[in-house]
């Protein structure tokens, strides 16, 4: 586990200070989906009631308001006005816009949940996010934190750029923005935080690759692949192994009913 870190005030978020003026509320507004699935959101990372807001504080409750704040400014600043354009707009105009998009956002913002709700400690946990999963089975290492801030950030700025050259009304470029986000997801779900991911040795070789200049992220989940296939393995032998005592114990037990 992290250990504590003790402040003496909540957290300042630039993302946070801005959406309570008022700043992002054209955004919130554009579309149904939209603002059903945001303000809860915020609430429930920067509400009276969250705990990361609390004056307890932790390095890890830290780390996921830092990453909602990268991740909330990316779908406020670039996302959001992708889709649906200038939100400036009124939204009347804005609502007769591409029903596809609808589909795209929620298929494109779910993997968000994941990280930024159910987190902290004490909190809702019918639902927890793979990131708090490790965290309270005390495998949210240092490094791993740092891996995962490379890799959100890298795959932020990759997705702007993407979202750059394509329009929003072209079948094939909402496709690929689906894909490049669900891509994303198994690689959170499957490699970066899988319960088979342990090795701490593994984790700092990891950060040490991704932190040079030139990285080619192929190779890594590769390497992050070829962990967890060998922890699978392992667990399946130690299930064999179990299976077959298991499988002697009654074959000893027939045959000593037998005498």
């Amino acid at each position: 586990m992290l250990a504590n870190i003790n402040t003496t005030g909540s957290h300042e978020s630039s993302f946070h200070n801005r959406y309570q003026s008022g700043e992002f509320e054209p955004m919130v507004k554009v579309r149904p989906c939209v603002q059903h699935y945001i303000p809860g959101l915020i609430r429930d990372i920067y509400g009276p009631q969250a705990l990361l807001s609390g004056p307890s504080d932790t390095e890890y409750a830290r780390f996921v308001r830092e990453l909602a704040d990268q991740i909330l400014l990316f779908l406020f600043e670039d996302y959001i006005p992708f889709l649906w354009g200038d939100v400036e707009r009124s939204v009347d105009v804005v609502a007769t816009d591409l029903l596809g998009i609808d589909f795209v956002f929620w298929n494109t913002h779910s993997w968000l949940s994941l990280f930024c709700t159910n987190l902290p400690e004490g909190y809702d946990e019918t639902a927890p996010g793979l990131i708090w999963k490790r965290h309270k089975a005390g495998l949210l290492r240092q490094s791993q934190l740092r891996i995962l801030r490379l890799v959100f950030t890298t795959f932020l700025d990759q997705v702007r750029d993407l979202i750059g050259t394509m329009d929003r009304r072209d079948d094939n470029d909402r496709l690929i923005l689906m894909r490049a986000f669900y891509s994303f997801r198994i690689l959170l779900e499957k490699l970066l935080c899988s319960p088979e991911f342990r090795s701490e040795r593994l984790e700092l070789l990891l950060l040490k690759y991704l932190e040079e200049p030139q990285v080619d992220f192929e190779v890594a989940r590769g390497v992050m692949q070829c962990e967890v296939l060998l922890s699978v393995a392992e667990a399946e032998q130690e299930e064999d192994e179990l299976r077959m005592r298991e499988v002697r114990r009654r074959r000893e037990y027939v045959l000593l009913s037998r005498i």
